[in-house]
């Protein structure tokens, strides 16, 4: 179930963005759009693009301040009627940034809306950039003959960026929630990195848990250079366990429940630093959230490879394996015991 809801569009700018290498231009919004019928079409396609489940902030160098988008954001948010000019700066310094040559000349909509979130209502600013049209069909008629165009346009699916900015934790650099399809490229960061400039929260327990599951899978990988498989796959298997078990966890308590030497302990440990799991705004403790687990599980890794004939997967971290090599065939063996 999402956890925020659009619930009006109160105010709708759109701007054309070109790109800035090819001297494509801007096309300014000179009054507000009225979206009419098509609101709830806008709705459905923010609802169907966003899976609101990264949680993002507002970040700069030195300091958020500094942050343009950040600003401009802000200014709507203390004072309505400053919209349509901050509407038309967040153009044009997305077109500032819009230097990669692969990057498509689209229209730009900044939209003022309400939602709710978490329960509560809040404004939010809704920025989304289409550089991609879907043709479909329209039909006209004049009473006696019916006659079909082709039209292209925005399909309700195929946004292709998108960012809602929700007024809350203003100090901290909002809530934000991003969509970017275009993810291949050095024009990939140019939306996320260039133009809004915003990192993952780090009291967002799916950002977390994706910290701690990176830093387990390059764990177990590590292993598997220099340990043995069977062991190896039994660790993967316990950290699915306390993953999936959906029960709190801290730092120090996986270590202590996957490694078996002060070794292990240290590379596990030394890994967690690496993702930032091991900086002062990690949190003590997290809860290990569904999603995460899917997109980044280690059910691969607890599967042992016997030859090339079997593969087997270890599901009970505590079962018994023996495994040796035949005498007289010179072949290897495994042997499990269960009840």
């Amino acid at each position: 179930m999402k956890n925020i809801n659009i619930l009006t569009l109160d105010a709708v700018s759109i701007q054309v963005v070109g790109n800035k290498t090819l001297a494509e231009g801007i096309s300014y919004a000179s009054q507000l759009s009225h979206l009419g019928q098509s609101e709830e079409f806008m709705k459905e396609m923010i609802d169907k693009n966003f899976d609101f489940i990264s949680k993002k902030h507002f970040t700069y160098i030195e300091s958020i301040d500094l942050n343009p988008t950040y600003n401009f954001i802000k200014r709507i948010f203390n004072n309505r009627e400053n919209f349509l000019k901050q509407s038309n700066n967040l153009a044009a310094y997305l077109y500032e940034q819009s230097i990669h040559p692969n990057i498509k000349c689209g229209e730009f909509y900044v939209i003022l809306a309400t939602c709710e979130y978490m329960g509560e209502v809040h404004e939010c600013v809704i920025l989304l950039k289409n550089e991609r049209k879907e043709p479909f069909l329209s039909f006209e008629s004049n009473g006696s003959v019916i006659n079909v165009k082709t039209n292209y346009g925005m399909g309700i699916k195929n946004l292709d960026k998108g960012c809602i900015v929700i007024n809350k934790d203003e100090l901290s650099g909002y809530v934000v929630y991003t969509v970017d399809k275009t993810n291949y490229g050095a024009d990939a960061h140019y939306w996320i990195e260039s133009f809004l400039h915003v990192e993952d929260s780090k009291d967002d327990s799916y950002n977390n848990s994706l910290k701690m599951l990176s830093a387990c899978t390059s764990f177990v990988r590590e292993l598997k250079k220099t340990e043995n498989d069977i062991e190896c796959a039994k660790i993967a298997s316990t950290m699915n366990d306390i993953f999936s078990s959906g029960i709190s966890i801290d730092k120090q308590t996986l270590i202590e429940k996957t490694c078996h030497n002060d070794k292990h302990k240290e590379l596990l440990r030394g890994l967690l630093k690496v993702v930032g799991a091991d900086d002062g705004s990690f949190p003590e403790t997290i809860h290990p959230e569904l999603n995460a687990i899917k997109r980044r599980s280690l059910t691969k890794l607890n599967t042992i490879k016997l030859g090339n004939d079997f593969e087997l997967k270890i599901l009970n971290p505590e079962g018994t394996i023996v495994t040796g090599k035949d005498d007289i065939t010179g072949m290897r063996y495994t042997t499990l015991f269960y009840k």
